[in-house]
Parts: C-alpha cells; sequence; structure tokens
C-alpha cells in the first residue's frame, strides 16, 4: 500500500472502497461529520476504524478516518492513504532526503516511488547506462511493440532495466523487464491506451545496470565485480535470457545409437566420431533444415491497403495440442515468429496421406488479391493480369515468402515429390 505523507492533514484519511482489502468490515461513526480538504472543499466522513498500520519495522494501531467517495487517487502508482499529523506525531523523529528518495524513520529508510529517471549522480548503482530508441517508432494503440534502443556502455555484461523515463508514463506506456547485451537493446513497450504514441529517435527510454552471474548461477547487479569481466570477450559473457538473443535453435546434443551395430567397439566409435564431424549434415528433427534467405521475394498484390482480419477457425479439440506442440517448436526453430502485422493470416493443420499432420496458413484472402508472376497467366484468384497491370499494381512489402496455400481446395506449393495434394484436407471445423 502506498501513503502520502501530508504534514498539513490532521488526521489519517482513507477511501471507504478499500476497507476489506485491509481487513475492516465495519465503521464506527466519526465524531466529526466533514473534514476540510484541498482548496477548503469539504469531505464527508463516513466513519472510523482502527487499523494496524507497518512502516518499516515500525507497527503501530491508528485511527483511520474513512470517506465515501474516492479522496485519494485509483491509480495503481499513486497513494492510498494519507498519514495525517495525528500518526506522524506517533512515529520516532523522521526526515525526508529528497535527493535519495527517501524516508528515514527512526533506523528505517524507506525508498520512496518515483518513476522519473534518477540523476546519474544520485543514482545508488555505480555504472548506470542510459537506454535511448536508435529509431522513431509508432506504438499502435493497445498493442505491444518491440523498439531497438542504443546503450552507450564500456561494459559488455548484460544490462538489465531499472527505471523508465517519465515522459513515457505521461503518455500511459510502459516498458517491460528487460535483460540484453548494449549492442543488441531490444525493449517491449506497451500501449494500453486508444491512440498511437510515438516514440521518437534518441528520445531516452530509462535506465539499465549491468548484471553478472555469481558462482551458483543467480543473476546480480555487477556492481562489485572486478575489473577483469568488464573486457571480457562476448563469447565468455554468461548464458541467460535475454529479449533480443536469436530465436534458432542451439544444436542439440547428436544422439545417435548404434548399440545394434555388428562392429566393435573401436569401430563404434570411429563411427560415432564421423557422425560428430558431419553433424552439420544430419538432421536430428523436422525443424532445423533452416530457411530460404538468399533473396527477398516481394508479393505484388491489386489492393494497397490489407485484407481484414479473419476469425480464426475451430480446431477440433483432438488435434489442439498437437498444434499447440507445432507452433512452439517452429517458434522454437526460428522458422516463425511473432507478429501483429494484418498480413498475418490463420493456422490450420492438413492432415498428408501418411495420416501425419502439416502446419498451414490459410492464405486464401492473399491469393485472391495477389498478382501473379509472368506477361500474362491465370492467378491464384482465377483471373487474368497482365504484366502492365502487374506493374501497376502495389506491393505487399515486408510479407513472407511462403507459399500460397489454399486451404478447402488442392495445397499444391506444400506437396513434395511423390505425394498428391489433393488427397490433404483440412482439419479444420466450420462454424
Amino acid at each position: 500500500m502506498l501513503a502520502l505523507i501530508d504534514t498539513g492533514a490532521a488526521i489519517t484519511v482513507s477511501s471507504r472502497g478499500i476497507t476489506d482489502l485491509i481487513g475492516v468490515f465495519k465503521l464506527q461513526p466519526s465524531p466529526v461529520r466533514s473534514a476540510l480538504g484541498m482548496a477548503g472543499i469539504p469531505v464527508l466522513l463516513a466513519g472510523t476504524a482502527r487499523v494496524h498500520i507497518q512502516i518499516g519495522s515500525i507497527a503501530l494501531d491508528h485511527l483511520v478516518y474513512f470517506t465515501n467517495g474516492p479522496c485519494v487517487p485509483r491509480q495503481v502508482d499513486k497513494y492510498n492513504i494519507i498519514l495525517g499529523n495525528d500518526l506522524l506525531a506517533r512515529l520516532p523523529p523522521w526526515h525526508i532526503n529528497y535527493s535519495r528518495g527517501s524516508l528515514s524513520v527512526g533506523k528505517e529508510t524507506i525508498p520512496i516511488l518515483t518513476l522519473d529517471v534518477p540523476p546519474r549522480s544520485l543514482s545508488p548503482y555505480p555504472d548506470v547506462v542510459t537506454i535511448r530508441a536508435t529509431a522513431t517508432s509508432v506504438v499502435p494503440p493497445r498493442t505491444e511493440t518491440l523498439v531497438r534502443c542504443s546503450a552507450i556502455s564500456p561494459i559488455l555484461l548484460p544490462l538489465m532495466m531499472v527505471t523508465q523515463a517519465s515522459a513515457l508514463s505521461d503518455k500511459h506506456l510502459f516498458i517491460a523487464p528487460a535483460v540484453f547485451y548494449p549492442e543488441r537493446a531490444v525493449v517491449l513497450i506497451t500501449n494500453p491506451t486508444s491512440r498511437p504514441e510515438v516514440v521518437y529517435e534518441r528520445q531516452q527510454l530509462g535506465t539499465a545496470i549491468p548484471l553478472t552471474r555469481d558462482a551458483s548461477g543467480i543473476l546480480m547487479d555487477s556492481s562489485s565485480i572486478d575489473d577483469s569481466f568488464r573486457e571480457a570477450p562476448l563469447d565468455a559473457l554468461p548464458t541467460i535470457a535475454v529479449t533480443d538473443r536469436d530465436p534458432t535453435v542451439t544444436e542439440p546434443t547428436l544422439n545417435v545409437d548404434l548399440s545394434q551395430s555388428d562392429v566393435t567397439d573401436d569401430e563404434k566409435a570411429q563411427l560415432r566420431q564421423v557422425f560428430i564431424e558431419y553433424r552439420d549434415r544430419i538432421s536430428n528433427s523436422s525443424y532445423d533444415l533452416g530457411s530460404y534467405t538468399h533473396t527477398l521475394v516481394n508479393i505484388k498484390t491489386t489492393v494497397d491497403t490489407p485484407p481484414s482480419r479473419f476469425r480464426p477457425p475451430r480446431i477440433p479439440v483432438k488435434f489442439q495440442r498437437e498444434l499447440d506442440d507445432h507452433i512452439n517448436k517452429l517458434l522454437k526453430a526460428g522458422r516463425i515468429v511473432e507478429s501483429d502485422t494484418p498480413w498475418v493470416h490463420n493456422t490450420v493443420l492438413v492432415k498428408k496421406r501418411d495420416g501425419s499432420l502439416r502446419v498451414c496458413l490459410d492464405f486464401r484472402p492473399l491469393n485472391d488479391i495477389t498478382v501473379p508472376e509472368g506477361a500474362t497467366g491465370k492467378g491464384s484468384c482465377g483471373r487474368q493480369n497482365s504484366r502492365e497491370e502487374a506493374e501497376a499494381r502495389g506491393d505487399a512489402g515486408g510479407v513472407c515468402s511462403l507459399a500460397s496455400i489454399g486451404v478447402g481446395e488442392a495445397v499444391e506449393p506444400l506437396a513434395g515429390p511423390g505425394e498428391s495434394a489433393s488427397k490433404e484436407e483440412p482439419l479444420s471445423e466450420t462454424s
């Protein structure tokens, strides 16, 4: 619970709306009907109750006055109760250190909540790093956006965000907790409002401190580490979960069973060594074959605006777990990435001839507006388009170069050699 210390208040006041939260279920009549609030406005009092209040290690029972209306702000970063002189007089000697943002009561020191970035000279961390946006970004309403940042730091250790700039808080934006390396800094900014907000280039987003890992593997701030770590190469840094790490799958342990091989132990050792030597040519799973990254394929469309969003199809319950497993594997392998682009389409499962399932994308809406390749030909949407018409159309820039998949029709682009695409049927239910 957050409190406002008000030396101009004679009594301690809170809203009746939090009585259940603090264990007060019955109010006693107030000796006074109202109190004079800010700007001389009278505030009606609903009653009183004795509340157990603990400030640091100091605990006492005190009479609190409650109001019917919200006499204090409701935001989570504001106060819930006003501590008046009647309570402050019962405390040991206390004082407020504005430069350090702390309240000292007797031997107790309590930090004061603030969303402002503290000056570097007053920061409790010796190696505070300023985090700034590297480019201007627009955060759409009610969405989360990854924003690339710059962190000028002579220390090559991972950084942890500790504060965010008040300019973001004023716009009701907030940054998710993040750990990243200085040269690959990325933060996730959430905009819960109904209007887009702009984060400008070189705008200060907050501050971060260096982290290191102790002998037990626990992350800790690096204020006490020796200088030998500060110039350590990047490969020697601790392996931790960071927000900007490459999502591709790390090289798995080679799992080759040679127990049934009719060879000697020496030959088994030689054979295993061959497998290890050529492990980059041996597939261990369905998702380690890599992705095509040679050239970027531009998909030309007949319209400039993306198609409207579609309701996801119903997946049978018995296949839902398998679909989740496929998607998680694809994410882990880096074959797909999370995106909020309007060009994204629904995910469906298609049953192959051997009974296994394949994850596909329903690209029928995109097929309907795609300009086909060639001078004159029939497109996937069934219309005739000329080269001149194709050149005059828009371009779906940034669309991933995936094969067009039409669910409910032949999915020929996905059919491999010897497979009959017409035998593949989607496993989605229609409403």
